[in-house]
């Protein structure tokens, strides 16, 4: 079990390796174990980075989400915010790759390449939608259009998005 007094001190005094790998330690305990209480703090771990100042801190915890594959829909809120509207744009830059990141390592890519088309419509998260449809995988993203009821403009975003990937790999093959 990760001590949590360890990890704060690490996150004011270690270096960046000591750091993500305190974190990837910490992430994996909660996606293994599924403790509620050490999945509370994570989230509020995570809301806590909307207001840190640093952003190594930052990328390094949204690098470490990725590598782990943690999918929680509260956590999420959080990248999408950073994502967006986060005044560093390595910041910015290191959401939309941990995203992507966390996408083509999700168990379930369907439902959550669904939630992410949610967020690009409903204008929480700016990423194209042909990255993410990329991450998870174009079969993925044709069974999402094909049978799941979707509102229209999800499956126009997602009809575009898998349009624009089939072209982009009839190219390279050119």
């Amino acid at each position: 079990m990760v001590d949590i007094n360890r990890l704060m001190y690490l996150l004011q005094y270690g270096s960046d390796n000591e750091i993500e790998q305190a974190l990837i330690e910490f992430i994996k305990e909660v996606k293994e174990n599924r403790n509620e209480e050490r999945l509370r703090i994570l989230r509020r771990f995570f809301l806590g980075l909307l207001t840190e100042p640093k952003a190594r801190i930052k990328i390094l915890a949204l690098r470490a989400l990725a590598k782990v594959g943690l999918w929680d829909n509260e956590i999420l809120e959080t990248v999408y915010e950073l994502a967006k509207n986060d005044s560093r744009i390595d910041v910015r830059e290191a959401a939309e790759k941990a995203l992507l990141e966390l996408l083509s390592n999700v168990e379930d890519r369907k439902s959550a390449l669904r939630a992410v088309i949610k967020a690009i419509d409903k204008r929480k998260i700016r990423i194209s939608p042909a990255d993410v449809v990329e991450a998870v995988g174009i079969d993925v993203a044709k069974d999402l259009h094909d049978n799941e009821d979707l509102n229209p403009s999800e499956k126009d975003l997602l009809d575009f998005a898998i349009k624009f990937v089939q072209e982009k790999f009839k190219e390279k093959e050119n």
